[in-house]
Order: C-alpha cells, then sequence, then structure tokens
C-alpha cells in the first residue's frame, strides 16, 4: 500500500511540474521567452504524459514496484536534463 501511494504522490508532483511548464511557457525560469518556448514544451508533454502513465501503471500493476518504476526512473532522468537545460539556457 505504502508503493502505491508513493508512485501515486510522485505522479501528482510530476504531473503538476509537467502541467506548469506548458502553462508557463513564455518566460519560465527567468529563461527569455525565445530560449524557453520549445524546453518548457517538450518537458511539459512528457511530464504530464509520465504521470497519466505512472497512474495508470499503479492501477493496473497495484503494488508491483517494477512497471511503475520505470515511468519514475524516466522522470528522474528527464528532471535532470530539464536541470541541465534551465542551467545552460541561463548562463548562455
Amino acid at each position: 500500500m505504502m508503493i502505491m501511494i508513493t508512485f501515486v504522490v510522485f505522479a501528482l508532483l510530476i504531473g503538476a511540474m509537467g502541467i506548469y511548464l506548458l502553462r508557463h511557457r513564455t518566460g519560465f525560469m527567468g529563461i527569455a521567452a525565445t530560449q524557453a518556448k520549445m524546453p518548457a514544451t517538450i518537458f511539459g508533454w512528457f511530464f504530464t504524459v509520465d504521470a497519466a502513465l505512472l497512474l495508470i501503471s499503479v492501477v493496473i500493476y497495484r503494488n508491483a514496484p517494477l512497471p511503475a518504476g520505470i515511468f519514475v526512473i524516466f522522470a528522474t532522468i528527464m528532471t535532470t536534463a530539464l536541470a541541465l537545460t534551465v542551467v545552460r539556457r541561463l548562463f548562455k
């Protein structure tokens, strides 16, 4: 049960981050609007879809950690990629 709750909370966080990025495509995190549009759209859609797939995986597989864990790993890697993209564009 705790695994399911953890995955649902993680999916809500990732989904919220994806929706935030999709809604704030112009000038998010201090980046100029011309530089921010493409990364915000790409990462926003990825996080939103990943959160939906994570929730679907939790509903289907319940307490099995591997199927849902794959989506958590992908989200973690993409969060790191987003951080690197933002830092690179901020300090260009």
